[in-house]
């Protein structure tokens, strides 16, 4: 069970030594060396100074009579700013200065606020306090230069930029105060990283139970996410056998995001029956559907009621998916080149026991090349005893279910609706997934009308695409000695899935086989007669 993804990212910077090395570099330069001043716990008088580098030891302090160097107590720069101060510990707090009556601490000379309202008043000037992570504290005044005298400010000041009649500038006792302060900082810093490494110190001993923390809280939000699935949807409890069976299933996510429930669809693969094509127009709903079932039997196995009216799974050790049609300019992987290396990935790893998801294959190249690849690729497939849903539009490879007994096609439907002058033909989507291969022909160019492609396009497309269809047609014309091997090969086929698959008795077997020879004389051609495949 992974941990809580917050809570395990803050336990892995805890770790002794952990953090990146830009973190490590930072705590590091937070911990550079910096003078600590030293007082006597007998005496009172300063006994020296000494240097720590991120280590909560201290190196033996000097001290002036017996006293233990333990009870040396660290004091704060004598310069420290006003707005330092909370930011110390008590012990390292100066004494409280007086208040006025007002309740608010007069400004100090020593503050970079008291030192710029002393320069006001010393030169008349408009002057105010100014801060940037850049330049620490600076003076900027609003003011035209006829206002100078001469025209220019005192000579006291440096740094003097001018933005229209806004002057920046600064002095040299605000650059040193400037420079106290990041020695100030530096040193707080410093102490805040000696007490953070005290705190890890202790913490270190009891790290183990955060972890066990964090994977309770991980279980428990586990746990609550499916009560709250199984309790306020129509979700059923899966079952597990040798059989991946789905009644009236729909995806879980389309759900949640669309304005009304999906259309459910069946599913059924058993081991006789593991491989399964699926076929249909563009935007019919091929995709949702082979997610719809990865992620189904994802729910199923990690604990999960399944959004159907029935669900059985067959355990998967693993799910193999090849869907989209990206290029990866990472790896310099064009289009066809990332779907060779997904298709190689799964024909090398696939066993008997895995569920495989492919959403086109071949798409990357021409037509030809295209169903060579996903044919050779489907017969190694075919193989094994995964359970395989292979979506494509080369219809070419709905006839593997004549070689191979354990193929199914399915196609999702479509209805031809005309508008209401009726001179257009549209496509409406059902998305209710059907047995057999689709029937439908050019609905790319129907799906392109709907788009908004120019007319003209559309009319040009058309007029091409039946032109090619004809040569095709007429390049296609079987000869009688075609027709004869494609009869005898069927036959042929028919034969071996009788001899491996028949139960049947003698006397049925007989009638069968008549039957496959009246068929056979049926398909040889006549002499005399010209023939074209259909």
């Amino acid at each position: 069970m992974a941990l809580c993804p917050e809570l395990e990212r803050s336990l892995s910077l805890l770790q002794p030594g952990a953090g990146r090395a830009r973190q490590q570099q930072e705590r590091r330069a937070d911990a550079a060396p910096t003078p600590m001043v030293f007082m006597c716990a007998g005496c009172g008088r300063p006994v020296g100074d000494t240097r720590t580098w991120g280590s909560v030891s201290r190196t033996a302090v000097p001290s002036c009579c017996a006293v233990s160097t333990s009870a040396a107590t660290p004091v704060p720069p004598r310069s420290l700013p006003p707005c330092l101060l909370p930011c110390l510990p008590p012990q390292l707090r100066p004494p409280a200065s007086p208040r006025t009556r007002g309740g608010r601490a007069p400004s100090s000379p020593e503050s970079a606020d008291g030192m710029i309202t002393q320069l006001a008043e010393k030169y008349s000037l408009p002057m105010k306090t100014s801060f940037s992570s850049a330049r620490g504290f600076f003076i900027q005044m609003n003011a035209d230069c006829s206002t100078l005298p001469n025209g220019q400010l005192p000579s006291e000041f440096t740094k003097i930029t001018k933005m229209k009649n806004t002057y920046s500038f600064t002095s040299a006792d605000l650059i040193k105060m400037n420079e106290r302060c990041q020695e100030s900082l530096r040193e707080i810093y410093h102490m805040t990283y000696l007490i953070v490494c005290k705190l890890l110190n202790e913490i270190y001993e009891h790290i183990h139970c955060l972890y066990k923390l964090s994977d309770i809280v991980s279980m428990l939000d586990m746990l609550l996410s499916f009560a709250h699935a199984c309790t306020l949807s129509d979700y059923v409890r899966p079952e597990f056998t040798d059989t991946l069976a789905i009644k009236q299933g729909w995806h879980p996510i389309l759900e949640k995001i669309a304005m009304e429930k999906p259309v459910s669809n069946n599913t059924y693969l058993t081991e006789g029956n593991n491989f399964v094509i699926i076929t249909g127009p563009n935007m019919s709903g091929k995709s949702t559907y082979l997610k719809q079932i990865a992620l189904c039997q994802i729910m199923a196995q990690i604990g999960s009621y399944v959004p159907a009216e029935y669900c059985s799974f067959r355990i998967a050790e693993q799910i193999f998916t090849r869907i989209g049609m990206d290029d990866d300019i990472e790896t310099n992987a064009s289009t066809f080149m990332k779907e060779m290396k997904e298709i190689t990935y799964i024909i090398q790893n696939a066993n008997d026991k895995s569920l495989i998801i492919i959403d086109e294959l071949g798409r990357g190249t021409s037509a030809e090349e295209g169903i060579g690849i996903s044919y050779a690729a489907c017969e190694y497939l075919l193989n094994l005893k995964a359970f395989t849903l292979f979506a494509t539009h080369f219809l070419e490879l709905c006839h593997i279910d004549a070689l191979y007994p354990n193929v199914e096609n399915y196609h999702f439907e479509v209805q031809h609706v005309r508008s209401s002058a009726g001179n257009k033909e549209k496509i409406a989507y059902t998305y209710t997934l059907s047995k057999g291969y689709t029937e439908e022909k050019n609905y790319g160019l129907k799906a392109a009308e709907v788009s908004s492609l120019p007319s003209s396009i559309i009319l040009d497309a058309k007029e091409i695409t039946n032109h090619i269809a004809k040569q095709i047609l007429h390049r296609q014309k079987s000869t009688p000695e075609m027709m004869k091997q494609r009869a005898a090969y069927q036959l042929a086929m028919r034969l071996v899935q009788t001899a491996r698959n028949s139960r049947l008795d003698p006397d049925s077997l007989r009638v069968y086989l008549k039957a496959l020879k009246k068929k056979y004389e049926a398909s040889c051609p006549t002499p005399g007669k010209n023939y074209e495949q259909q």
